[in-house]
């Protein structure tokens, strides 16, 4: 029953703050945006494994340890939704716009 609680959480979360973020860098042209976009890309890259002992340290020192938000916070923002999301939302929107 944990897990299916824990999976419904991070599906909700992750779905509603990764949409917004890749919808604002397809469709907002602001300050710093190429700067996001690039650095969406690097953590894109970068193994979950070598996140893992950096989000234990920070989750041990906000004293999350053996909550349910240890194990959501570091899952909310996903890089590869938020590039799905701006490239769909920049195919939809100037699909609409050209």
């Amino acid at each position: 029953m944990n897990s299916l609680f824990i999976t419904l959480i991070v599906t909700v979360l992750c779905l509603f703050f990764s949409s917004m973020v890749g919808y604002a860098l397809a469709v907002y042209q602001f300050r710093g945006r190429n700067l996001v976009f690039v650095a969406v890309l690097f953590i894109l890259m970068v193994p979950f494994e070598i996140l893992m002992l950096p989000l234990f340290r920070l989750m041990t020192a906000l004293n999350l340890i053996d909550t349910y938000a240890a194990v959501v916070l570091p899952s909310v923002i996903a890089p590869i939704a938020v590039f799905q999301c701006y490239f769909i939302s920049g195919l939809t929107v100037g699909g609409v716009k050209g």
